[in-house]
């Protein structure tokens, strides 16, 4: 029995002694490409957080680690395609924009999924102007045991897929230029929307095969079909079916469709209306089956999109509902994702200072952060730290009228913590990192409003 105790007190030490960080590197992949009359001449990296890619998760406790390349983003990608296009006497220059890259993983009962979302522009030179071509979009998915591994074949994969996308523009002659100024070169698309879509003032009755046919608004319109719509008293979830005119069969493998006053979105089959609002395309929806991660990540899981990547919606504590969720047009990919930006998809460190509830009443406790006056916590009140990129070791403390007490703090990137400040007359000011378990009960006082933030950075 002591040797029993003894392995599973190890096991428990092993699984913190986690690597603050993880690596990933390209060098051993080479793509898989038709024919591309192109080489690669310059990467451009324009996304807002350019060393962390997204995290991982590692130990017993599925530790959320941030991932980074070897060699930094434009290295990798570089000497991937550099090896993968072939060069010759008609290649042409190519310049590859990042526009996104973004990893992370998610952890079932029985299993794990490794996904990648990329999108890249792919942009010319003719003399001194510039040209995009095109920009590709799309999300790669691995299931596993342990799927840390696996994050280098997704970006691959990731990577064919846009050029594919590319090459099957080319053979359908749907290339659109659109020329940009050496400003425009370096503004990220995704931040600064202006696709055909959104600056439509109507919409032609037709199909929209892919989601870049939607995005530049052009839809065939050579092909017979009829809409049965579905009646339904909820306005904000109205359905259609597209119909064939020459079979009366059912339309499916298409992104969506116009009935010329409405955009309809696929979803598994089933065609939901888009609402316009200002730049965005919404769709309200109810959600699938839900199963609840941790805080800040309830991953709404089911056959929405006929694969995770459209079903795994992640959202904060206010998911855990039975009510309709809104969704948008995800721009990068062309799927849908919750209308507030998850958690999850932000590289930052979240840190919780709560005020006990059992506080002296009146007590006003002052928090600074490296000798900064950030927040004063009355009882029944919390702070939120953000920290970004590049995270570093903080000084907190926390002055009473009596007393001050400090700790060296190092927010961990993808991960919310909780600090617990307990003061009474009679006992000393303790700050305490609280255990999942009671970190857990004072987020549900926060989402009752129990607690109150205040001092919101």
């Amino acid at each position: 029995m002591k040797y029993y105790i003894v392995f599973i007190l190890s096991l428990f030490a092993i699984s913190n002694l986690v690597a603050d960080e993880h690596y990933i590197s390209l060098e051993k992949f080479k793509l898989n490409l038709d024919s591309l009359e192109f080489y690669i001449e310059d990467i451009i990296d324009v996304r807002q957080e350019k060393q962390c890619i997204g995290f991982v998760q590692k130990g017993i406790n599925r530790q959320k680690i941030p991932a980074y390349f070897n060699k930094g983003i434009k290295e990798e990608f570089k000497g991937l395609l550099s090896k993968s296009l072939s060069r010759n006497n008609n290649s042409q220059p190519l310049i590859i924009r990042i526009n996104k890259l973004f990893i992370y993983e998610v952890t079932y009962l029985d299993k794990e999924v490794a996904i990648a979302e990329l999108n890249i522009s792919f942009i010319t030179k003719k003399n001194t102007v510039y040209y995009e071509i095109f920009m590709g979009g799309t999300a790669v998915e691995k299931y596993g045991i342990d799927v840390t591994n696996s994050h280098g074949k997704n970006i691959k994969k990731a990577i064919e897929k846009c050029f594919n996308q590319f090459n099957e523009r080319i053979r359908e002659g749907k290339i659109k230029e659109k020329m940009l100024t050496l400003k425009e070169l370096y503004i990220n698309p995704l931040h600064n929307i202006k696709f055909e879509i959104i600056t439509a003032d109507n919409y032609k009755k037709g199909i929209f095969k892919t989601y870049f046919d939607f995005i530049n608004n052009t839809p065939d319109t050579t092909k017979d079909f009829s809409i049965k719509y579905r009646k339904s008293s909820d306005k904000e979830a109205s359905k259609a079916v597209p119909i064939w005119n020459y079979d009366n069969s059912k339309i499916v493998r298409i992104w969506g469709f116009s009935d010329g006053k409405k955009i309809f979105k696929n979803i598994n089959n089933v065609y939901y209306a888009l609402v316009k609002k200002n730049e965005n395309f919404i769709l309200y929806a109810y959600p699938p089956d839900a199963y609840p991660l941790d805080f800040g990540s309830t991953a709404y899981l089911g056959a929405m999109m006929g694969g995770l990547i459209g079903a795994l919606l992640f959202t904060a504590i206010e998911a855990a509902t039975t009510k309709k969720i809104k969704y948008k047009i995800d721009y990068s990919t062309g799927m849908l994702s919750l209308f507030n930006k998850p958690i999850y998809k932000t590289i930052e460190a979240r840190i919780y200072f709560c005020s006990s509830d059992y506080n002296t009443k009146g007590e006003e406790l002052r928090l600074y952060i490296d000798d900064q006056l950030l927040c004063t916590l009355k009882r029944g009140t919390y702070y939120i730290m953000r920290t970004y990129p590049p995270v570093k070791s903080n000084k907190v403390c926390i002055k009473s009228e009596y007393e001050e007490i400090c700790q060296e703090i190092t927010p961990k990137l993808f991960n919310t913590e909780m600090y617990l400040i307990r003061s009474k007359k009679k006992s000393k000011l303790k700050l305490n990192l609280l255990n999942p378990n009671m970190k857990s009960s004072i987020f549900e006082d926060i989402r009752k409003e129990y607690i109150k933030e205040v001092c919101i950075n």
